[in-house]
């Protein structure tokens, strides 16, 4: 197994959004079955599975929401941080954290590689009165919705509560105070649509993340590639 090298939080990125999201890079190409160790001996352990967004994409979501930031006041989140939950778990021991990455590997094992795009513009509970703004996904969204029931499927037999709601894929832009203001950035955002640009989906990553002062920051603490049609995943 191979193992992560501490990685340094971004020191130079301002604190001009009222949530921040800083993700830790990933300090490798397309290695699979790699573990932190270094972050998962003390808990508890906030968790969850998640599938990547590359960077280009994150470029072309943030030239479309970075201009809104200025003039709808939301807690935006930072490109830093924008991924697609396929699972979030919660706070969680160490002991528990190895069973999530345990069953990530063995999900990821009969998984094979896709494609996705981002696209589509977004609110929960309704664009009228929003709680969470977010971008959907044009392309993808029936194998995310597969690996999502997978990875539940197969967490709830290892002893984690199976979710109770319907699983829809998308990227949390910003999370709602007043809802007027939510609901006149959605109708901006409408005004923008977002082109899709496919890339492919060949991990999932177990995340940890710490809240703090400064928002949340998410730590990789496993990657498990996507391996269904190898001659590993039936070997």
């Amino acid at each position: 197994m191979q193992v992560l090298a501490p990685v340094g939080r971004d020191e130079g990125r301002t604190a001009e959004l009222v949530r921040q999201e800083t993700v830790h890079p990933v300090p490798y190409a397309r290695k699979c079955s790699v573990t932190d160790p270094s972050s998962i001996e003390s808990g508890p352990i906030r968790t969850f599975v998640a599938a990547e967004v590359p960077e280009s994409v994150k470029a072309r979501i943030a030239g479309i929401v970075d201009p809104l930031r200025r003039q709808f006041r939301l807690r935006w989140t930072r490109p830093e941080g924008w991924h697609l939950t396929l699972k979030f778990l919660g706070e969680r021991t160490p002991k528990e954290v190895e069973r999530i990455i345990g069953t990530a590997h063995e999900v990821a094992a009969r998984v094979r590689p896709f494609e996705a795009a981002l696209g589509g513009w977004g609110a929960f509970p309704s664009p009228g009165r929003p709680r969470v703004l977010w971008v959907g996904t044009a392309v993808g969204a029936e194998e995310l919705i597969g690996v999502a029931t997978a990875l539940d499927k197969a967490l709830a037999e290892a002893g984690f509560p199976p979710e109770e709601k319907e699983f829809h894929p998308h990227v949390t832009l910003a999370r709602v105070d007043v809802a007027a203001v939510g609901a006149d950035a959605f109708n901006r955002l409408q005004e923008r649509p977002l082109a899709p640009q496919p890339f492919p989906v060949d991990r999932i990553v177990v995340f940890r993340s710490v809240l703090d002062r400064g928002g949340a920051r998410y730590h990789p603490l496993a990657v498990e590639c996507l391996r269904g049609g190898s001659r590993e995943s039936v070997e």
